[in-house]
């Protein structure tokens, strides 16, 4: 029209997407309508969902890629020759920063002196382990055999005995500790009567 407004044919496809339903959209790209499902989601838009649809899209990622793909070593080289010495500084300080950021630490030189005292340090703590492994193993065994022979003196004395730590594990005046060494086999009333009381010399006081 002379008017300079456009009839129904001529109107913008941005404007048309107004009228279209819900389940169709107008590519701004293409300008053909395609169901909503072959567009992406971009909160920026109005309606949260992108003006152009998905294929157009990739076309245009494609198109920026292959225009936009650079050649490092050509630029480089063009860099290189139009300032060398800048160029050159500027990595050397790169791979220096780089060197030393991942460089290894200086290795320290012991002596011989130093380094028997650090074998024999070691060998220690790996005997002070046997050591704690065989104590706790031969007091299992020893514990073991104190009851079988418990039980072997009730029948045949027909009369009970106790499993007792020579030094009492929660005695008044000392604590003795359950190992292989501090258990010993004794009647029950002999155990009774001394209770939790302890001589010193290694017998347990009876009360």
């Amino acid at each position: 029209m002379i008017d300079g407004t456009m009839n129904s044919s001529q109107t913008n496809p941005m404007q048309q997407e107004d009228q279209t339903g819900l389940d169709t959209k107008i590519c701004r790209s293409c300008a053909q309508t395609k169901n909503i499902s072959l567009f992406v989601k971009n909160k920026v838009c109005k309606n949260g969902i992108d003006s152009i649809c998905l294929a157009c899209s990739r076309e245009r990622v494609k198109a920026w890629r292959k225009a936009g793909k650079r050649n490092h070593k050509e630029e480089r080289l063009r860099a290189l020759s139009r300032n060398p010495d800048k160029i050159k500084a500027r990595e050397k300080a790169a791979q220096k920063k780089y060197y030393d950021a991942h460089k290894r630490k200086p290795r320290v030189l012991k002596t011989k002196l130093e380094i028997l005292a650090n074998r024999q340090k070691n060998e220690s703590k790996r005997r002070a382990g046997m050591r704690i492994f065989w104590e706790q193993e031969l007091t299992d065994f020893v514990a073991k055999e104190a009851h079988h022979l418990r039980k072997l003196r009730d029948k045949a004395t027909n009369f009970k005995w106790h499993v007792d730590h020579i030094i009492p594990l929660k005695g008044a005046s000392v604590c003795g500790l359950n190992v292989w060494n501090n258990l010993q086999v004794i009647p029950a009333k002999e155990n009774l009567r001394k209770g939790n009381s302890y001589d010193g010399i290694g017998n347990s006081r009876i009360k």
